[in-house]
């Protein structure tokens, strides 16, 4: 007994073949995108590898000429001000030193003039301190009764 299941195997082997052939069409497909995606990685990867290079070769310049003349510029302003500074502190140590010898030398003419001419106060002073004992020896003298003779 045949079963018409001949006829539907055919259809089965004629699908399976129709399938195999789309799957591999896709397949197909499939690889021909995949190889055309890695060509674009590669040439990517290529043109990252240059751009990379470029860089490890690229020298960056930096115009530092206003910076050096700023730096300069402030080096003089910081120089002139350390002289003006300097120039004040000689001035105050001549003036220090101007005064100190000025003090010396009026101690020195006091000295001097007093030791050269006596003191008016002093021998003032002295000469009234006489005058007084000269009249307290006078006034004893007067005092005392002038003893006699044997």
């Amino acid at each position: 007994m045949e079963f018409q299941d001949n006829k539907s195997r055919r259809k089965r082997v004629q699908r399976e073949e129709i399938g195999s052939q789309v799957l591999a069409d896709n397949l197909i497909g499939e690889i021909g995108r995949l190889e055309k995606v890695g060509e674009q990685a590669e040439r990517t990867a290529t043109m990252y590898g240059k751009m990379f290079e470029d860089i490890k070769s690229t020298v960056l310049k930096v115009d530092t000429d206003a910076l050096n003349a700023k730096k300069q510029e402030f080096a003089d302003a910081l120089e002139q001000q350390t002289k003006q500074v300097r120039a004040t502190v000689r001035t105050l140590k001549g003036v220090m030193w101007l005064l100190i010898g000025m003090l010396f030398l009026v101690f020195a003419v006091t000295y001097c003039y007093l030791e050269a001419r006596p003191c008016n106060a002093k021998y003032q002073q002295l000469e009234q301190r006489y005058i007084q004992l000269q009249t307290e020896i006078q006034a004893q003298q007067a005092a005392k009764p002038a003893k006699k003779k044997r």
